[in-house]
């Protein structure tokens, strides 16, 4: 797993994938809200190399912040503030369907669990 730091860096990390021909998972925020995603999603969209191994899947209908309901704050930052979201919404069986299957898009290319 790679933090791009924020999706305008996706891209640039696609192309080194794709310049080594490493099969990978992009899964990144939607974004409606905010029009200028839509360029950099279709970017993103653009650079990804045909093969079923290469997907794109996104966090819909905003970001993962609303998906969790997280507030991140700048003294622990976005991905500690997602895990510990994380870890309180499954101590109380309340983990969203959006995150399981996002979570299972990056480990096993398809949004339900092999076998499940």
């Amino acid at each position: 797993m790679i933090d791009c730091n924020g999706k305008d860096n996706i891209p640039a990390f696609q192309k080194m994938l794709n310049a080594f021909a490493m099969p990978y998972r992009v899964i990144h925020d939607l974004d409606t809200s905010n029009p200028a995603a839509f360029a950099v999603n279709a970017r993103i969209q653009a650079a990804l190399p045909p093969g079923a191994a290469n997907t794109v899947h996104t966090i819909a209908p905003e970001d993962l912040e609303g998906l969790l309901g997280l507030v991140a704050t700048k003294k622990h930052g976005k991905v500690y503030g997602a895990v510990r979201r994380v870890e309180e919404l499954h101590a109380q069986n309340l983990v969203p369907a959006g995150l399981t299957q996002a979570l299972n898009m990056t480990f096993f290319g398809q949004l339900h669990e092999p076998g499940a």
